[in-house]
């Protein structure tokens, strides 16, 4: 009781300090329209007030950029406020249609399309969070005229089984040149099965400021993972066998285990443009270009993962190294400090020469502590810490190209020529072209190259814990990405295929160590999605295909599917959009890969393949000026259903749930 009355405090505490926040900000920018310090003012005087206001009104206005390439440019971004997909709730279903997770919200996750994989991380322990955590390299800088802020909330299930999803924006310019901005978002989850408590949580501080001859971003930022283990549940064909044993009280594999991570974002980018300056416009904004620029970066990202096991549960674990048989806890720590420098010719300054050239060179300092056995006198072990450090100096030289309404383009290469990563190589490319005379850039055509030749970070090559250990001495990993989409915002038509080839691929195997395959594997992709319109129904289907040319090693499902079928109409003359839906969700069957709590990743199996199996989402969204309202009842052919709904060997997605919530924007 005191953990439920403890979790509700802190949601409404954190919902009241956003009104509070809101309230604060509308009160800024009235004042500064001209409002009275106190007192009564007469009809007349306050509608002459009121026809002021509404003469001086500041419309409105919020922009959007990400850096790209360590500073280098910006790329603009468009917020979209319709709105009306709040249907899908969780961050890994927004970005694929089809994943692999441990059947909770803000849970381990590997994207069933292996063209929508994370890029391997440094740190192996963050890997299958990366979807749901924040970090600087995909942040979204603001520029607002009036304080903008977003607050999004959903919450499902029963008071002992509960969901709750908690994001909150706030930001607004002191001035025109320098803007901030806070931002927490919570994914919190009992879990419908037993031990299966998941929180994910960050909270940002961000800056932006942009004067004269100087620009400066800051970032600050810290993402928390607390999870419990169950290890699945224990036997599978319960959930076909009887159907009349609820989730709460299906036998799991593990109790009192779980982990707690922590991420650490500290990212500063600042440039001092050189040259006299030249106003440049561009899709329809004013903006100032200078012909060089030198950029300084600098990032510390920390990390750590503490691993517990309060019972050491022998028949878990029986096929892993088990040194200690008593309660243990394990912790792995990682530090990353990174300095980049470059030289920048910024595009579009020149007439003899449009394009835009960089050159960068970067150093990484990093820290590992990782848990090793240490000698215990006489003759006996305990488990302790070691510390590796290593560097790595890299140059990367780049061109792109922006300037116009037809075309963009961008080309960079990297070489890391010292350190631990010597003579690994990263290079990537992309070209868009836009079709017809579309200024809006609704019609297009890109094509996408990426190549890299890297070697497997540390924790690939050599772990040990208590109940796993492994020491390698794996090759270089090369990756070759080929491909390209066609994009017709009017046909509402997106279209696609990639090639990817992968040599000394690198893997969990069945025994969950890691593996490397000198075999070369390739993987064919393509899909389409398309939205169908009569009256006010749509049907919005999205199928992707893929092939792998070694299913051992890297099994898929071929043919993964999601359709959107909804009715959509406005009510009230057009004062409110309503949509009522069916969402649906299907794969083939395939060896989903199994999951292993000890190090949090998944690895291959071939027990038993999963998929097959349709889930179905009934809902209704409503969206009213800024506010968008849903509600939506989760697999909901659970209640008709009595067939296996895995996700991962063992752990089987959520039962059927009602969800609801809320999502409103604030501009001012």
């Amino acid at each position: 009781m005191t953990k439920l009355l403890s979790t509700h405090h802190t949601k409404f505490i954190l919902i009241g300090i956003f009104l509070l926040t809101g309230s604060f900000t509308w009160g800024q920018s009235r004042e500064g329209d001209g409002g009275t310090s106190g007192g009564h003012i007469s009809r007349e005087e306050y509608r002459k007030l009121q026809d002021s206001l509404k003469a001086n009104k500041i419309e409105p206005l919020v922009k959007l950029w990400q850096l790209e390439a360590d500073g280098a440019y910006k790329v603009r971004h468009y917020r979209d406020t319709t709105d009306m997909d709040r249907q899908i709730l969780y961050p890994n279903f927004k970005k694929s249609i089809a994943n692999t997770f441990t059947g909770n919200a803000g849970a381990a996750n590997q994207s069933a399309l292996f063209i929508h994989r994370e890029p391997v991380q440094e740190f192996l322990f963050l890997q299958p969070y990366e979807v749901y955590i924040s970090r600087p390299e995909t942040h979204k800088f603001i520029d607002t005229r009036t304080p903008y802020s977003e607050l999004n909330y959903s919450t499902g299930g029963n008071n002992n089984r509960e969901e709750n999803i908690l994001n909150v924006l706030v930001t607004q310019n002191i001035n025109k040149d320098w803007n901030v901005g806070l931002e927490y978002n919570l994914i919190s989850s009992d879990g419908q099965y037993q031990n299966q408590k998941h929180k994910v949580y960050d909270f940002t501080v961000f800056s932006s400021y942009e004067k004269g001859h100087y620009k400066l971003y800051g970032y600050l930022n810290h993402n928390r993972i607390k999870l419990q283990e169950n290890g699945g549940i224990a036997d599978d064909n319960v959930l076909k066998a009887d159907t009349t044993i609820e989730a709460p009280n299906m036998e799991v594999r593990l109790f009192d285990t779980g982990a707690s991570i922590h991420n650490f974002n500290y990212f500063l980018s600042h440039q001092y443009n050189i040259g006299e300056m030249r106003e440049r416009v561009l899709f329809g904004d004013t903006t100032q270009v200078y012909p060089i620029k030198i950029v300084h970066t600098l990032h510390l990202d920390k990390s750590s993962r503490k691993y517990y096991d309060q019972e050491n549960t022998d028949d878990y674990y029986q096929n892993f190294i088990y040194a200690f048989n008593t309660p243990i806890e394990e912790k792995t720590t990682f530090q990353n400090l990174k300095n980049s420098a470059q030289v920048v010719l910024n595009e579009g300054y020149f007439n003899w020469f449009k394009y835009g050239l960089r050159a960068e060179v970067s150093y990484e300092k990093i820290k590992y502590e990782l848990p090793a056995l240490k000698p215990v006198f006489p003759n006996n072990w305990d488990l302790g810490m070691k510390e590796i450090k290593q560097d790595n100096l890299s140059l990367e030289v780049g061109a792109f190209y922006s300037s116009t309404e037809k075309t963009n383009w961008a080309a960079h290469w990297r070489t890391y020529f010292s350190g631990y990563r010597s003579g690994d190589t990263e290079a990537k490319a992309h070209y868009t072209h836009y079709l017809g005379n579309d200024s809006l850039r609704n019609h297009k055509l890109q094509v996408d190259f990426k190549m890299t030749n890297q070697t497997p970070s540390l924790l690939w090559n050599q772990y040990f814990s208590n109940h796993i250990y492994w020491k390698k001495d794996l090759n270089k990993e090369t990756q070759i990405k080929l491909g390209g989409y066609y994009h017709n915002k009017a046909w509402k038509l997106e279209a696609g295929g990639y090639w990817q080839a992968l040599k000394n691929y690198t893997f969990f195997g069945e025994n969950a160590l890691p593996q490397q395959s000198s075999d070369e594997i390739v993987v064919f992709t393509a899909y389409a999605k398309k939205n169908f319109h009569w009256w006010k129904m749509h049907f919005e289907p999205t199928v992707y295909w893929q092939q792998s040319s070694n299913e051992d090693l890297l099994p898929l499902p071929m043919i993964s599917a999601y359709a959107n079928t909804y009715f959509e109409s406005d009510l009230f003359q057009k004062a409110i959009r309503l949509r009522v839906g069916i969402d649906a969700r299907f794969y083939t069957k395939w060896y989903a890969p199994d999951y292993m709590p000890a190090t949090g990743q998944f690895f291959l199996q071939k027990e038993k393949e999963l998929g097959g199996y349709p889930k179905l989402d009934a809902y209704f969204v409503a969206q009213f000026k800024r506010a968008t309202f849903f509600m939506k009842y989760e697999h909901i052919n659970n209640l008709i259903s009595d067939n296996e709904y895995f996700s991962a060997l063992h752990y089987p997605i959520t039962p059927h749930i009602l969800k609801y919530g809320v999502r409103w924007y604030f501009y001012d």
